[in-house]
């Protein structure tokens, strides 16, 4: 069996389709009894694609991310807008006016970066970002994972260049390791309000766009790989795939349908709310479902 699927942003459609043979038989006329048997009849099949449409709400947004968690004590001195999105090697946020920053990688910070450390995948992850932000001059080419003199000279002219004290090592909450960047959320947190560890001064997803779908029973069956066809709110189409099927998130993202929400979040009038679970289709034309607003603070 083959199924297609055609799913709007605030509109989505997940379609079944099932194979249909067509088989027409054609010969020649009659031949007379005493005649040779006659010349084998010949088959045409045809094989289609028939399709049903079904069409269910859903919200237009951007993946989840790994959420931003505060390391410092202090006081937030800066902020970024709801809607910003930062890439590694900005500031995601300042505390007593010194900035946190995003760096690439999987691996969470746990621990203070300086000469006579023990090696680490974190370590590795701090060199590979500042070999891509150029800040290695060029004498630190491949992350070793291991914390050198060449390291902690890429780590003071970072330093320089962000306009943080000069000291060659990072203190523990100065940088951030996600892979990747990051779109900001509902902010929980206000320049001047106090910061404390463990702190998620705003919500963030990632900053590709993504439609999350409540499925239902109501529906016909999707799987991972699918191809669908988002309607966005303009009427426009565009094509795009089943990423993920799961649980619905215990809490909903931010935002609205349409509007840079978090996969997570309800559409007005449809059931993604009280939904279980939930499908994601990733648009294979981003660009045209919107963009982020891109926010180049360093």
């Amino acid at each position: 069996m083959r199924r297609r699927a055609a799913l709007p942003a605030a509109l989505i459609a997940a379609a079944i389709a099932g194979a249909v043979v067509t088989v027409a038989v054609g010969g020649g006329s009659a031949a007379p009894a005493a005649a040779p048997p006659p010349r084998a009849g010949t088959a045409t099949v045809l094989r289609t694609d028939l399709s049903t449409t079904v069409l269910t709400g859903g919200t237009l947004g951007y993946a989840p991310a790994r959420p931003v968690l505060n390391q410092l004590t202090g006081t937030y001195t800066w902020l970024p807008p709801a809607g910003a999105t930062i890439r590694p090697g900005h500031a995601l946020y300042r505390v007593d006016n010194q900035s946190v920053v995003l760096m690439t990688g999987r691996t969470p910070a746990w621990r203070t970066f300086a000469l006579g450390m023990t090696d680490g995948p974190d370590v590795a992850e701090l060199q590979a970002t500042l070999i891509a932000l150029g800040d290695a001059g060029g004498l630190l080419t491949v992350p070793t994972g291991h914390f050198d003199l060449l390291t902690g000279d890429a780590v003071q002219r970072w330093q320089a260049a962000m306009g943080s004290p000069v000291t060659g090592q990072v203190v523990l909450g100065r940088i951030v390791f996600l892979p990747a960047a990051v779109r900001v959320g509902a902010l929980s947190a206000a320049p001047g309000q106090g910061a404390a560890p463990g702190d998620a001064p705003y919500q963030v997803t990632t900053a590709r766009r993504a439609v999350s779908v409540p499925l239902s029973p109501d529906l016909p069956p999707v799987e991972v790989g699918e191809k669908v066809s988002i309607i966005l709110p303009s009427n426009a189409a565009t094509p795009g795939t089943v990423t993920a099927i799961g649980p619905a998130p215990l809490t909903a993202g931010s935002g609205s349908a349409g509007s840079g929400a978090g996969p997570g979040s309800p559409v007005p009038g449809t059931s993604q709310a009280g939904a279980s679970t939930l499908m994601t289709v990733t648009p294979g034309r981003p660009g045209v479902t919107g963009l982020a607003r891109m926010f180049p603070f360093r």
